[in-house]
């Protein structure tokens, strides 16, 4: 199986500032942070939504090397600390969402064609 373990990230924009300041930093700071300074992450990405009815515009969705890896940053102060320093940053008005998967099933569609 290809697939690794993912933490995800529910998050409405913030109220502290605009929205474009937020996304500035998510992509110049906070991602870059986040793959240099926890162990195991290996991959960075955002989604904003585009259809359904929700107060949850975007995702964040961290790829790390093994479940093991993903529940170590789950349960550390790394991750307290960094929540901590995002609601410094932008207040923690708004619900966040934080969720940790591991893989358990992939299937891949056929390219024989």
């Amino acid at each position: 199986m290809d697939a690794r373990p993912l933490l995800i990230l529910e998050l409405p924009v913030p109220t502290a500032r605009t929205e474009q300041e937020w996304n500035r930093w998510y992509h110049n700071v906070h991602i870059p942070d986040m793959l240099k300074t926890v162990p195991g992450v290996l991959h960075g990405v955002r989604y904003r939504l585009v259809s359904g009815d929700s107060d949850v515009r975007y995702l964040a969705i961290y790829e790390f090397e093994s479940t093991l890896a993903l529940r170590s940053y789950l349960n550390s102060p790394l991750m307290e600390a960094r929540w901590q320093a995002y609601a410094d940053e932008w207040g923690t008005d708004r619900p966040l969402r934080r969720r940790g998967f591991e893989p358990v099933f992939e299937a891949r569609a056929r390219n024989d064609l």
